[in-house]
């Protein structure tokens, strides 16, 4: 992983982690990044360093992986904040939502109205 990649994160982004799970930066300063990981567990409290390596003691596949870009294609199915399942294509997540009664189903970049950035 490069330093380039956590370089354009900004609160309220949306990331992609390497086993897939959408990770939302919540909040950022010089070298540390703060957020939110939906996995199939739950939501998970992380912390990534600038080269987006997980500093939380979570496993390596919550280290961050994709950047926004790359990920808008990118549907989550969520139940009771865990990941029902993450497809490309909207017909399978609005199918995944439906069998699963999913509360959320949305592209990845939509995932952050559902969180509250604000820090202050």
């Amino acid at each position: 992983m490069s330093l380039f990649v956590l370089t354009s994160a900004a609160a309220g982004t949306v990331w992609m982690t390497e086993r897939g799970y959408p990770a939302i930066i919540i909040s950022l300063n010089s070298s540390t990044f703060h957020g939110l990981v939906i996995s199939p567990d739950g939501t998970k409290n992380c912390i990534w360093d600038s080269t987006g390596v997980n500093q939380s003691g979570l496993p390596d596949f919550f280290n961050i992986k994709y950047s926004p870009e790359l990920i808008e294609h990118r549907f989550a199915v969520i139940k009771s904040g865990c990941l029902i399942a993450c497809v490309n294509d909207f017909e399978d997540a609005e199918t995944n939502a439906h069998l699963n009664d999913a509360e959320i189903f949305c592209k990845f970049s939509e995932l952050s109205q559902f969180v509250d950035t604000n820090t202050k």
